[in-house]
């Protein structure tokens, strides 16, 4: 299972991103493999349809769950139509939120949230790439 995880920087020490479609990163994370990968959001200063473009993104990249702090309505429309899950309201680290996620303490959200501020001094890296072998790092 792949999941999306909103994020301020390329590593899994992070905050979650609160801000869906402007946040800075996203970290999409191989459950099974413990291999993840950072994608800098490139859709991040678009003034509208961030989200969607972002949505469409990890849609492509074969997420199956987006957790993140709060999503527009749109963007939720675009993951749900794909049978992309959303998990809304998360303020922890990446790592942490993971965790959450792998003992099933978070819950879908049916619905979208309104959008706050984002910190957009994250490091302007392109894609990183990293492979945790044996153990989980969750």
């Amino acid at each position: 299972m792949r999941i999306a995880v909103s994020a301020c920087q390329p590593n899994l020490r992070s905050d979650v991103d609160t801000v869906f479609g402007k946040c800075a990163y996203f970290i999409v994370v191989d459950m099974e493999s413990n291999e993840f990968e950072a994608y800098k959001n490139e859709n991040a200063r678009d003034p509208a349809y961030a989200g969607v473009q972002v949505a469409r993104f990890l849609s492509r990249k074969g997420v199956h769950a987006v957790i993140t702090g709060v999503i527009g309505p749109q963007a939720l429309q675009v993951l749900s139509g794909a049978g992309i899950e959303v998990y809304t309201g998360v303020t922890s680290q990446v790592r942490k939120a993971l965790q959450a996620f792998h003992k099933g303490k978070l819950l879908p959200t049916s619905h979208a949230a309104g959008l706050t501020c984002v910190d957009m001094s994250a490091p302007q890296t392109s894609k990183e790439s990293r492979k945790r072998k044996g153990k989980a790092w969750w």
